[in-house]
């Protein structure tokens, strides 16, 4: 590990860690604790959807060493650092207020919770996910030059982040409009698009699995039992769900359908035009004094 390079250590500690840790606690480890810091950035930038690429270059880890005596892993900052910003490495920095807002939910601190998008609350409760599962400490160090800065959690703060995420929550029945997007028929959910861009994760019974199928990339409407966070729709579970069809058009009159095929003779009919009864009436009136080349000349004349 090179020494010059800010890095983050994890130590676990409990009577499942003697040592040795389990590939399924590695890769959540690992994953979330990279995750974190990118959801954390991205909330304090304001920024939604996918990972910006900056974001994820300044948060990106590699894992560098695992440690003996118990479990301990050691993630490096990837890539080249910028600290020419006004708040120096903005990796280095997330991670430390990631690390601030952990110590304070351990200490269950008034407000600790305040501000944070509840992405970032449910990202925590992954992260320390091994804690209970024979892990009684997590702890994170953030090491960046002669400076330490340390965080160690346990069931507690899993206890209160669960109490933060569900008392943030409303339950409610209600309809909501929008278009049905992914699916995934393993687990039965789908991603709902509101007109105003939220997007809603629905959770629909086996019983709707065709009806959601064939309505898939349609603008739909969908009762259920909704859950809410601010006003703002997070997930449902499905009731119902319906074609929503709003705005056709009837067609004119005058004009028809595209299906109805109607004859040339019919369309004047509607339209109220009569045919000519005198070739003559089809004629333009041109004075009789300008030859045809005159008038091939306009024609050029007018076309340059």
């Amino acid at each position: 590990m090179t020494k010059q390079q800010p890095h983050i250590e994890i130590r676990l500690e409990g009577s499942a860690v003697p040592g040795r840790i389990s590939v399924d606690a590695l890769t959540n480890v690992a994953k979330e604790l990279q995750t974190s810091l990118r959801r954390m950035l991205s909330s304090r930038q304001q920024a939604a959807g996918r990972f910006h690429g900056e974001v994820e270059q300044v948060c990106k880890l590699d894992l560098t060493a695992v440690g003996k005596g118990s479990a301990v892993l050691t993630f490096e900052f990837a890539g080249t650092r910028d600290t020419s910003t006004l708040q120096g490495d903005q990796g280095v920095r997330v991670a430390e207020e990631m690390l601030a807002l952990l110590s304070a939910g351990e200490a269950s601190q008034a407000g600790w919770q305040d501000g944070v998008q509840r992405s970032v609350l449910e990202g925590f409760e992954r992260l320390t996910k091994p804690l209970g599962e024979g892990v009684d400490s997590i702890s994170f160090s953030l090491v960046d030059g002669k400076k330490r800065r340390v965080a160690k959690v346990t069931q507690k703060l899993r206890t209160n982040l669960r109490s933060v995420t569900s008392a943030r929550l409303r339950a409610s029945e209600a309809s909501i409009e929008g278009v049905l997007w992914e699916c995934d028929w393993k687990v039965h959910t789908a991603l709902l698009d509101e007109i105003d861009g939220n997007r809603v994760t629905l959770e629909f019974p086996a019983i709707l699995e065709e009806k959601v199928t064939a309505l898939r990339r349609q603008r739909v409407r969908v009762h259920g039992t909704i859950e809410s966070e601010d006003g703002r729709a997070l997930r449902m579970k499905v009731a119902s769900i319906e074609l929503l069809v709003t705005g056709v058009a009837e067609p004119d009159p005058r004009y028809g359908s595209f299906w109805d095929n109607v004859s040339a003779a019919e369309q004047a009919r509607r339209q109220g035009l009569d045919h000519p009864t005198n070739v003559d009436a089809l004629a333009i009136e041109w004075p009789e004094d300008e030859s045809v080349d005159d008038f091939l000349d306009d024609i050029r004349k007018a076309f340059r």
